[in-house]
């Protein structure tokens, strides 16, 4: 009998650092989850606005809305000399972590490159 409570008592303490592992993971994939949903709000500005999608250290919640007291931070880097006619855009997403609830590092990042889109040609009225 004592050995069945020395186990249950081992196995009591691994429940919090269990459910800080699950968040944790949690948390990740919603970052990445925010990456990508920033990158696809990207794509919907013309080319020459795509600076206006920087941002540093914008503190959100898990839809991707700034918030005071949100778990997340995004910061959004263009790089408008990436390459001739190319645009970096990356997107960093830093997580609170689940035990101090304070900033530590952790990070989940994507990044896409666009170019603008070229004009279409003009083909003359279609033959009939």
């Amino acid at each position: 009998m004592a050995l069945l409570a020395i186990v249950i008592t081992a196995l009591y303490a691994l429940i919090p650092k269990t459910a800080r592992l699950i968040s944790g993971g949690r948390n990740h994939y919603i970052a990445v989850n925010l990456c990508k949903d920033r990158i696809e709000r990207t794509r919907s500005f013309q080319y020459s606005q795509l600076y206006l999608m920087a941002e540093t250290n914008t503190i959100i919640d898990d839809n991707g809305s700034p918030i005071s007291d949100g778990l997340f931070r995004r910061a959004t880097i263009i790089n408008t000399n990436y390459e001739p006619n190319l645009t970096l855009v990356t997107v960093n997403v830093e997580m609170k972590n689940v035990k101090s609830m304070f900033f530590a590092g952790e990070t989940e990042s994507c990044s896409a490159i666009f170019t603008e889109a070229p004009e279409p040609l003009n083909a003359g009225p279609l033959a009939s």
